[in-house]
């Protein structure tokens, strides 16, 4: 009875790894073309940046005089030196950091403290803040471009790093609502359990709330970084 049972069960297996391999091999055709489709889409996607590479091999005027996907010839690397000796360009680097990395900070700090407000602190009419709050999403920066200005310029901060830092370190919609919603998914029987040792809002924000958000923050933190980088620190 024994054998029996064991050969039906190795045989069960045979045809289990059969059927496996004829279902694997029947998806390799899909598998190919979508492979093939996703490299191309690569290729496209990756060949300006390597003709913008290509291009600042060129000596100048090999740029204007051959064809724009001809290779180097000869290669010279004089763009990148004249680049930073002649233009400063080390200069713009470090400013775009300083008020990308500034931009960035500020708004992860502030971001997590407004996003544990609403989500965790009760006050009349939270949601219809948040709410309200999230809508801003929908207004171009452009709009209030204008209004900022004229703000800045009230308070004389046109042309100082406050003016440029200032208006974009306190939070962005994104950013709250992106922590917020993390924030609910913590149970709160863990903060319940904090308070009752003794723990303040801070004391428990920061240790569980805020550590268990750790890859959040790094989430958030490139889109802050990549938006004040993009946007603002690069001109």
């Amino acid at each position: 009875m024994t054998s029996v049972s064991t050969e039906l069960v190795s045989s069960k297996a045979v045809e289990a790894e059969k059927e496996a391999k004829a279902r694997f091999w029947r998806r390799v055709p899909g598998y190919v073309v979508a492979y093939i489709v996703l490299g191309l889409g690569a290729v496209i996607s990756l060949f300006p940046y390597f003709l913008a590479l290509v291009t600042s091999l060129k000596a100048p005027d090999q740029v204007f005089s051959s064809s724009s996907w001809s290779l180097p010839n000869p290669l010279t690397f004089q763009n990148y030196i004249d680049v930073v000796v002649k233009y400063n360009f080390l200069s713009f680097i470090w400013h775009s950091l300083l008020y990308a990395g500034l931009l960035t900070i500020g708004q992860l700090i502030f971001s997590t403290l407004a996003a544990y407000a609403f989500a965790r602190m009760e006050f009349p009419g939270r949601e219809q803040i948040f709410m309200l709050y999230l809508a801003t999403l929908m207004v171009p920066a452009i709009v209030t471009l204008i209004p900022l200005f004229i703000i800045l310029r009230t308070f004389g901060l046109v042309n100082t790093w406050l003016g440029l830092v200032l208006p974009y370190v306190l939070g962005t919609p994104f950013g709250i609502f992106l922590m917020r919603q993390f924030f609910l998914t913590i149970p709160k029987d863990l903060e319940n359990a904090a308070r009752i040792d003794g723990a303040s809002t801070m004391q428990i924000m920061f240790p569980t709330d805020y550590g268990n958000a750790c890859h959040h923050h790094v989430c958030a933190g490139m889109e802050h970084l990549s938006l004040a980088s993009y946007y603002y620190g690069l001109h």
